[in-house]
């Protein structure tokens, strides 16, 4: 993965808690293939999104 932040942002995108998860320079931001395992496991651990 790219970096522990570029993930826990993809949770949150994941569950609706914020618009986008995108990181600012110097972060790599996640590939595609990254942002979809971070949402299977989120999905995996039963976390559903934010209302």
């Amino acid at each position: 993965m790219s970096g522990a932040l570029g993930a826990f942002k993809a949770a949150l995108f994941a569950r609706g808690v914020i618009r986008h998860a995108r990181t600012q320079a110097p972060l790599l931001p996640l590939t595609d293939a990254e942002s979809r395992a971070v949402a299977e496991l989120v999905s995996a651990a039963g976390l559903t999104p934010v209302d």
